[in-house]
């Protein structure tokens, strides 16, 4: 196993008992525990996010610069040529554009967090201690740009852009094009999980039949969101979450008690960066993103608590725009005042990284074009060379103030003065739930949601006409919330978020999970209510480990449901499946063969409905981008039937099979092919097989996609799992997990906040030689948690390292 050289750098020491550095007002200490996790302690707000960067940069300079490298679209001065084609998504996104307006209207308070910041990432990057990914790229500290006070707005930016709805609507735009209106009509109905059952496009006497038109080409249009989708496909940043919150009235402490964990693409290292920083303004913990100041989603202050899941909310339209002749050269199209419009556009030239890399580097240069409309960039089709093109109007990408709410939140004392501070929060959309110290708990939809036209929630709209445009935002005070419900607790898993507004009258979305694991969240609770007992922290972890599939069962009453005719001709092998599932129950425990059965006939079952040449869903495999390859769950179109797949089941829906063929016959043919592949993956004796031969997380270091020797080095530790897409522990893939949850958390304030718990899998550190790499992964794997060290007494009775800023006279 070939090694990282000592030559190329770090891990970067983290030891040091005093460092002298220009930028400070006063001295700073920093204490780090066994896990190296920092615990910032500082006077003044600005000295307090000076060293939050200093810290960020100290552990995870490498993985946030390649975010900005990506924001910038210029990942390929790092990756090479395997970076390009995200490179022109992000180019034509022009997401770096955006963030230096953003910065221009904050506040003078977040204007001064993100200045400060950027200040402390670049003091770090002054000392030329620097992780080993810039020696493996014969780079220097010299080659290191300077942090700017708008690099973490482009960072969340681009964290953030493809987990909207726009890859879902156009999605369905291409399977209307293959599969015809009625069927993907149909399929679509079976995937909105917000009540609705009909797939509603613009009518011809509406958009005239130029959009038509128009939307049968997008089939064939290439462009930048394809990228996107392939982003999707490899790295699953859809994303997903578990939260809840229950009040105090339910829990053993009196105190309200929050949980839950963010589902995600599985870097190394996890966006997730726990930390600690205090000043006199503010004590506030939680998880950051590594790059980005303050603590977004998961944390809490002396006062306040609060954590998030993905709302599923719809704020990304997709406009199919026309491309008309204009008055003047260069290509135009039809704005939605009727004239002919020019395309702005821009021609950016980016280096590209030889690869191996050299001593120093050598770079080829390519030239990327970008256009854009009124509505906003083109991310799919050329206006050179194309009659219709698709742009992206995302709420993100215009002017904002998100970054108001950062600084605000952590200053918040109750939960009113939390919820007041979401009032500029844009992207992602989240369902926030939060608790304060005086027993009150609550949830809340927060981010920017545009009123428009109902249709452009299922697909691209026609570009050309008014209707289409947005109006405004929904008001903050009509955006879905709840405070100290009767219930005693809030459960959010990407759920719809009507079904506890049914009245509500805002569109929000067409497109949500399905409900099994909220529904399981409420089992468990229901189950501790039925006991007679108020909940503890022990309870949160073990729905945060919860690996029960609730959905399992349809599964197996279609195999029961086998008659004897369908059986007759089946193998050995396939008949002992067939009774390891029905004898399951339904806990895909990483040990477990009866769920390495149940999922291999899961996966069998699907593929043979998807990939029947007589079935209405084989054109759908030209699309997949993969032909149904089983290793990627969360695929844009495979991720969109297999998670509906046992509701078809269930309602004995036939549409999706070949004309006359039956449910039975399909599991009974998947029972065959479960059998004969899953030897292959499992091995040869089924009664031995296990769930996590074939359920692995595998952390991927984006290096090493050209070190591929240094990969088991650069990647974090692979670990098996078990749970899917459908359990509490969310881990969905198959033969590698695809996302997966990058924390775990509780926290109550109770005893001065002392019983909350947090982890990542991996580690803190984000340097592949550094101890805190992976010293969280093997505690991860286990289900296990570490302390959520709050009191400043025992941070320094327990911390492992201080080291004290000192502020250059």
């Amino acid at each position: 196993m070939a090694q990282i050289p000592r030559s190329a750098g770090g891990p970067v020491s983290l030891t040091a008992e005093s460092i002298t550095l220009a930028g400070l007002d006063g001295d700073v200490a920093i204490f780090r525990d066994k896990f190296g996790i920092p615990h910032v302690r500082a006077e003044s707000a600005g000295d307090a996010f000076f060293a939050q960067g200093f810290v960020h940069a100290q552990d995870r300079l490498f993985a946030m610069d390649f975010d900005r490298k990506r924001a910038a679209g210029r990942a390929s001065e790092y990756l090479g040529s395997t970076a390009l084609l995200d490179d022109v998504l992000y180019l034509r996104l022009a997401i770096t554009h955006s963030t230096q307006l953003d910065y221009s209207l904050a506040s003078p308070e977040t204007r001064a967090m993100l200045t400060s910041y950027a200040a402390g990432v670049n003091a770090f990057i002054r000392l030329g201690d620097l992780p080993c990914e810039y020696g493996l790229l014969g780079l220097t500290a010299s080659d290191i740009e300077p942090w700017e006070p708008h690099d973490p707005i482009a960072i969340w930016k681009v964290r953030h852009v493809l987990m909207g709805n726009a890859p879902v609507k156009l999605t369905r735009a291409r399977l209307v094009a293959s599969l015809g209106i009625d069927l993907a009509t149909h399929l679509v109905a079976s995937v909105a999980f917000n009540g609705t059952t009909e797939l509603i496009i613009p009518e011809a006497r509406d958009a005239g039949e130029e959009y038509a038109f128009g939307l049968s080409a997008i089939e064939g249009l290439k462009g930048a969101w394809d990228v996107g989708l392939r982003q999707v496909v490899e790295t699953g940043v859809a994303g997903g979450s578990n939260c809840w919150v229950v009040g105090g009235g339910k829990t053993e402490d009196g105190a309200p008690m929050l949980g839950g964990d963010p589902h995600r693409d599985l870097d190394s290292p996890t966006v997730y960066y726990p930390n600690h920083i205090r000043c006199s303004e503010f004590d506030a913990i939680g998880f950051s993103f590594h790059g980005i100041p303050g603590i977004q989603h998961f944390g809490h202050t002396e006062r306040v608590g609060w954590c998030i899941t993905h709302a599923m909310t719809d704020y990304q339209d997709l406009y199919l725009e026309k491309v008309v002749p204009g008055p003047v050269p260069g290509p135009h199209y039809l704005s939605a005042s009727g004239a002919p419009t020019a395309f702005s556009s821009r021609v950016e030239t980016i280096k590209v990284l030889s690869v191996p890399p050299t001593s120093p580097p050598t770079y080829t240069s390519q030239q990327i074009s970008s256009y854009a409309t009124l509505n906003g960039p083109v991310v799919l089709g050329d206006p050179t060379r194309d009659a219709f093109v698709v742009t992206l109007r995302y709420t993100a990408l215009e002017p904002n103030r998100h970054f108001d709410c950062y600084v605000k939140s952590l200053k918040a004392k109750t939960a009113d003065e939390f919820e007041d501070a979401m009032r500029e929060w844009v992207d992602s959309c989240n369902n926030l739930c939060y608790l304060d110290a005086d027993g009150n708990f609550g949830y809340r939809t927060r981010g920017k949601i545009p009123i428009r036209h109902p249709l452009n929630g299922w697909l691209p709209v026609p570009g050309w006409l008014t209707e289409y445009q947005w109006l405004d935002t929904i008001p903050f005070e009509e955006m879905p919330s709840s405070r100290n419900p009767t219930s005693g607790r809030v459960v959010t898993c990407n759920n719809p978020i009507q079904s506890t507004n049914g009245d509500y009258k805002h569109y929000l979305s067409n497109d949500y999970y399905p409900p099994s694991r909220a529904l399981r969240v409420h089992q468990i609770m229901d189950e501790v209510e039925q006991q007679a007992r108020k909940f503890v922290p022990a309870d949160f972890s073990a729905i945060h480990n919860d690996k029960l599939s609730v959905r399992a069962p349809v599964f197996q009453k279609l195999l029961a449901s086998l008659s004897e005719t369908d059986t007759a001709s089946l193998s050995a092998d396939a008949r002992q499946i067939r009774a390891a599932v029905l004898g399951w129950d339904c806990v895909t425990d990483k040990d477990s063969a009866d769920a390495a059965a149940y999922e291999m006939f899961r996966e069998s079952l699907y593929l043979s409905v998807l990939n029947d040449p007589q079935g209405p869903l084989s054109k759908v495999k030209e699309i997949l981008q993969g032909e149904g390859d089983p290793k990627n769950l969360s695929k844009p179109l495979y991720g969109y039937f297999y998670r509906v797949l046992d509701m078809w089941i269930e309602k004995n829906d036939l549409l999706a099979l070949p004309k006359g063929k039956p449910w039975a016959a399909v599991a009974a043919a998947a029972l065959e092919t479960a059998a004969t592949k899953g030897k292959t993956i499992f091995g040869a004796d089924i009664a031995k097989w296990r769930w996590g031969t074939a359920h692995n997380a595998l952390p991927t270091h984006p290096l090493s996609k050209i070190f591929p020797d240094l990969a088991s080095t650069l990647n974090q530790k692979p670990f098996e799992m078990g749970g899917d897409m459908d359990t509490t522990q969310q881990s969905a893939g198959f033969n590698k997990i695809t996302f997966l949850s990058c924390a775990r958390y509780i926290m109550t304030p109770a005893e001065s906040w002392g019983k909350s718990t947090w982890i990542i899998p991996g580690g803190n550190s984000g340097h592949p030689l550094s101890p805190h790499y992976n010293d969280q992964a093997e505690l991860y794997a286990k289900n296990d948690v570490v302390k959520m060290i709050y009191e400043w007494s025992e941070i320094e009775r327990e911390a492992e390292s201080k080291s004290v800023l000192k502020a250059k006279q």
